[in-house]
């Protein structure tokens, strides 16, 4: 069990150095003995966005999967230009901000391409545009997307 902790500390280690490299990256961890949670921010501009806090709790799978995209960069409805963000619905269903692509990506659990909830029709301003898209939540409340761009 300590040999394990120890390897863990190592990576933890290894990956906040590789972050700090970077030069908007900067990354807090708590005071505790052991990290309880991991706080990476990252700095656009003069503002700032928050990624958020993960807990150590949290089931990571080894071998991940690809469940968007996959099918190299493009416009396609199985592939993304530049994603920026996603936000998860309480169906499991993934909203994708296509930043390259000027719209909303909806991909189902399972499925093997993505339909356009919003923009995709070229950078512009109008209703059915979008300009680079960098953020998406869902409100289930009232069934809407709220689109930072």
């Amino acid at each position: 069990m300590e040999t394990d902790l120890l390897q863990w500390n190592e990576k933890l280690t290894r990956m906040n150095e590789e972050l700090l490299k970077l030069p908007n990256i900067k990354v807090k961890q708590s005071s505790t003995p052991l990290i309880t949670k991991i706080n990476v921010q990252t700095f656009y501009g003069q503002g700032m966005s928050n990624i958020p806090n993960i807990s150590v709790n949290v089931n990571w799978v080894q071998n991940g999967v690809i469940v968007a995209g996959g099918h190299a960069q493009g416009n396609g409805l199985n592939q993304l230009n530049y994603p920026y963000g996603i936000c998860i619905d309480s169906q499991e269903t993934m909203y994708v901000a296509d930043f390259g692509n000027h719209r909303i990506v909806e991909w189902k659990k399972g499925a093997t391409s993505g339909q356009v909830v919003a923009g995709g029709n070229r950078q512009g301003s109008r209703d059915d545009q979008l300009k680079n898209p960098i953020c998406v939540v869902v409100d289930d409340e009232t069934n809407s997307l709220i689109i930072s761009d």
